[in-house]
């Protein structure tokens, strides 16, 4: 698919490319509303980082190509594991992915 999981410091700023892919060729996502979220653990209602679909450069999603960029803000969180899910929903006919990865944060050495 693309990254196994995704690793941070705190309050580290980073945009992380995905390659979306479907029987190991590259999925064109350009039609998709993309949602990144970083929750605690999955059933979750409630997110501690949320990406819209705005937020995502999708500039290369006719290629299955997607960055989405975590600002220092974002990354300003406690040092754990977390889980992101990221979302493709197609309004063209109701299809709905959902991806999990997990999502750890690592304490900064300042």
């Amino acid at each position: 698919m693309m990254v196994d999981y995704i690793k941070l410091k705190k309050g580290e700023g980073r945009a992380i490319p995905f390659t979306i892919k479907q029987d190991s060729v590259a999925f064109d996502v350009s039609g998709a509303t993309i949602t990144f979220k970083v929750k605690y653990k999955k059933s979750d209602t409630t997110a501690i980082i949320t990406k819209s679909d705005s937020d995502i450069d999708k500039t290369e999603s006719t290629n299955g190509i997607i960055n989405i960029t975590l600002n220092t803000t974002d990354t300003n969180i406690t040092p754990k594991s977390y889980i992101a899910e990221l979302e493709f929903e197609w309004t063209i006919n109701s299809d709905y992915k959902s991806i999990d990865i997990p999502f750890y944060i690592e304490e900064s050495v300042n």
